[in-house]
């Protein structure tokens, strides 16, 4: 399995990180090839994405994973999981990114790799920078911030994670009314889905 970066897909401050896996098996090849899947993690740094995917898909334990502690059969079903899991997606670390500079490193990824974006993460939506850079109140960058990824969701479809307004309680399902700056996000969001696991969450 390589991990590597490439700076010619993105701008100086931002590095694209790509995990990909060779193999002879063409089973385990991304189903569709034909697409680019971009996102862009202000929260989690390339290292620990890489991390978590390899883990989410193999079933190793993500521990074992940093410290390289894995059979030779373990290897293998890694390889060929990362494989799968990676296709065509970039995960590019940013802080602060804007929808304009988000559009720059998309447009340049599509002429290096010659294929268009099928979908454009962000994570997370409140340490985003709006396009005009004007000093504004919490709540008015992030009504911003909202608007101008509503409209480049007339481009392409996106999808930008949220927090909560304030620390919730475990065992209520979460609302839309706690996300924060909700009445903008609200307004410009097609959908709002809410992460809970009750069975989890109950438990703990």
């Amino acid at each position: 399995v390589k991990v590597s970066t490439s700076s010619d897909a993105t701008s100086e401050s931002n590095e694209s990180v790509i995990l990909t896996a060779t193999t002879t098996d063409t089973g385990v090849a991304n189903k569709n090839t034909d697409v680019n899947t971009v996102f862009f993690s202000g929260e989690i740094g390339k290292r620990s994405m890489s991390h978590k995917i390899g883990a989410y898909y193999s079933k190793l334990d993500i521990t074992r994973l940093k410290q390289h502690l894995f059979s030779e059969n373990e290897f293998i079903h890694f390889c060929k999981s990362s494989s799968e899991a990676a296709g065509n997606a970039y995960f590019i670390e940013c802080n602060g990114i804007s929808t304009n500079e988000a559009m720059q490193t998309i447009k340049k990824l599509e002429e290096t790799t010659g294929k268009k974006t099928g979908l454009v993460c962000f994570d997370y939506l409140q340490i985003m920078k709006p396009n005009d850079k004007k000093t504004r109140s919490e709540a008015e960058e992030i009504s911003r911030i909202s608007g101008d990824l509503r409209e480049m969701g007339k481009i392409l479809p996106v999808i930008a994670v949220s927090n909560l307004t304030k620390e919730k309680d475990s065992t209520e399902c979460p609302s839309a009314k706690e996300l924060k700056g909700s009445s903008q996000i609200e307004y410009d969001a097609s959908v709002i889905y809410m992460l809970w696991r009750p069975d989890l969450n109950l438990k703990n």
